[in-house]
């Protein structure tokens, strides 16, 4: 393994690299630790802790300083040494939500939940803050997974408008948009100057249609796909991210949605023909 620069881990990728390690000495490894390896070190750490931060399968730095202090600091460490070592660095100690905090998020919207994860083995100490949507549709509002510690989820509570701030300005919006007599370019600035941690159902409903089949300026298109990335509003079609190229205003939806359904075809068959 080449050398790389040295930094500091955060403390968020310190409690990353204790589990990632604790479970490689507590599996097949737990003879001898020479057999964690940094391939295996990555490969738990992504299993783990990649799947929804895609940008940290490129931080191959990160991972070898990572390895590189796990095994200085716990090689000679039993399996209970590691984890009282990791309740030392851990995000949160507590296995409850502080109640104080509980009724923080309700007083901002009834349906934010606060949790901690069901299984810390292989998960971070610290937080979620969720949306619910539905019984089936919970949305992180925080960008790590069960990263948040107790005083930054306090913070990022605090700073969250209420709910019936964020209708308000939803409202406004909707009637910009839907107002003929507003200029586009005021209508661009409104959508590009519009900010909320997160979007209603109703609005979710609205930007869909506008967005992707009411809007036919190509640059207020392009605006509405941003401002939805940015309040998490998916496509409710498939629930997955609104892309610029689906939508009428682009004028290439209809180029797009046949070569979507060309790849449609072309899957069935080749499924067909393996079988």
């Amino acid at each position: 393994m080449t050398d790389t620069k040295q930094f500091t881990l955060s403390k968020i990728d310190t409690e990353r690299a204790v589990v990632t390690y604790l479970n490689l000495a507590k599996g097949k490894n737990s003879e001898s630790r020479n057999n964690i390896t940094f391939g295996k070190f990555t490969s738990t750490w992504e299993t783990f802790f990649d799947t929804e931060e895609i940008a940290y399968r490129d931080s191959r730095d990160l991972k070898i300083q990572a390895f590189k202090n796990m095994h200085h600091l716990l090689d000679d460490k039993s399996i209970e040494e590691i984890k009282e070592y990791r309740e030392t660095i851990c995000l949160y100690t507590g296995s409850e939500v502080p109640l104080d905090i509980v009724e923080m998020a309700k007083n901002k919207n009834s349906n934010l939940k606060i949790c901690l994860a069901k299984n810390r083995n292989i998960n971070l100490s610290g937080f979620d803050v969720l949306l619910k949507y539905s019984n089936r549709e919970n949305l992180r509002l925080n960008t790590v997974p069960y990263g948040l510690t107790e005083k930054s989820l306090r913070r990022f509570i605090n700073s969250m408008p209420t709910k019936q701030e964020i209708v308000q300005n939803e409202k406004a919006l909707m009637d910009i948009l839907k107002d003929e007599k507003v200029s586009m370019k005021n209508r661009k600035k409104a959508v590009c100057k519009y900010k909320a941690p997160y979007a209603t159902q109703n609005f979710r409903v609205f930007m869909n249609r506008f967005t992707i089949h009411g809007c036919k300026d190509k640059q207020l298109t392009n605006d509405c796909v941003t401002l939805c990335n940015k309040v998490h509003i998916m496509n409710l079609s498939n629930m997955k991210p609104i892309k610029y190229e689906f939508c009428e205003g682009s004028g290439k939806r209809e180029i797009t949605m046949k070569k979507v359904k060309r790849d449609i075809k072309r899957g069935k068959k080749n499924k067909k023909s393996k079988k």
